[in-house]
C-alpha cells in the first residue's frame, strides 16, 4: 500500500478517525537525490543519509491521546488495532510520526552521534550535525508534559535541523 492509499483507507476507518485531530502538511519536498560524492565512503554515511531521507518523509499526525495520563498505552493498542485489520504497512506508517519520541528524537540522536564520533573527518557535515545534537538534548518527560502545539514546535526544529544537514548530504 502506498502512503496515499493508507491514509485513505485511514481516513474512512471509524477507529482510526476516533483519535485522529489531523495531518500536518510536510514542510519540506520528497524527492531527494543523494550526491554521490558521499555515497560509498562508509557504511555509517549511507546509514545516516538513508535514515534522515526517510525521517524528513515521516507523516506528523496530531491524535487526541495527547495529555492523558496512559497516553503510550492506548496509542499503542490503538496501533495494534489498526495493525490487525489493515496490516504492517498501516502500523508502520502510525508509529513512524514524527511526533513519536522514538521516531523523531532518538533516531536522530544516533544519526548526530554517527557523524560527530565516526565521521568527524566531514568538518561540514560534522558542524550540522552538532547544531542537531545540541537541540536534541531533551527530557522525555518535559516532552510527554509539553502542549501538543509545544511538541509540534519543536519538531519543526527538528525537521530544519535535518534538512539543513540533509543539504550538506545530498
Amino acid at each position: 500500500m502506498m502512503i496515499s492509499e493508507i491514509e485513505k483507507v485511514l481516513m474512512n476507518d471509524e477507529e482510526f478517525k476516533k483519535h485522529f485531530i489531523t495531518k500536518h502538511p510536510p514542510k519540506y519536498k520528497k524527492g531527494w537525490n543523494i550526491n554521490n560524492k558521499y555515497l560509498g565512503i562508509t557504511k555509517d554515511l549511507d546509514e545516516v543519509i538513508r535514515w534522515i531521507k526517510d525521517y524528513m518523509d515521516f507523516p506528523l499526525i496530531e491524535d487526541n491521546f495527547t495529555g492523558k495520563r496512559y497516553e503510550h498505552t492506548e496509542r499503542r493498542d490503538w496501533r495494534e488495532k489498526l495493525k490487525k485489520k489493515y496490516g504492517e504497512e498501516v502500523y508502520r506508517y502510525l508509529r513512524d510520526n514524527k511526533l513519536r519520541l522514538n521516531s523523531s528524537i532518538s533516531g536522530l540522536v544516533s544519526v548526530g552521534r554517527i557523524i560527530t564520533e565516526d565521521l568527524s573527518q566531514f568538518s561540514r557535515i560534522k558542524e550540522k550535525a552538532e547544531r542537531l545534537i545540541i537541540l536534541q538534548y531533551y527530557n522525555p518527560l518535559e516532552y510527554h508534559n509539553k502542549k501538543i502545539n509545544e511538541r509540534i514546535d519543536f519538531i519543526k526544529k527538528l525537521e530544519d535541523k535535518s534538512y539543513d544537514l540533509l543539504l550538506e548530504l545530498i
